[in-house]
């Protein structure tokens, strides 16, 4: 059977919380946006799981990633200074 490497779900859901907040959307419109329960995208937010590569693959788009966070990433993003000015 083939073995995934190993993934980190903390940074996972580091970079997924700095992201989502960097970009200023709520959890519930990131759900809305996936298609996924609110609870989902908690639950990957707390590292509980990771979130399907679909999902990954959606996220980093509407992130706008690097090409380089394609897949889950190593290590955490910067977190920026500014804040959020009312959302979507």
């Amino acid at each position: 059977a083939r073995r995934e490497p190993y993934i980190d779900k903390e940074v996972v859901a580091t970079a997924m919380r700095e992201y989502r907040k960097r970009e200023c959307i709520s959890q519930a419109d990131l759900a809305t946006y996936l298609g996924v329960s609110v609870r989902s995208v908690i639950r990957w937010e707390l590292g509980e799981v990771l979130p399907m590569r679909v999902y990954w693959r959606a996220m980093r788009k509407l992130f706008r990633m690097d090409d380089e966070a394609e897949e889950f990433p190593k290590h955490h993003p910067q977190n920026p200074d500014g804040e959020c000015g009312g959302g979507w």
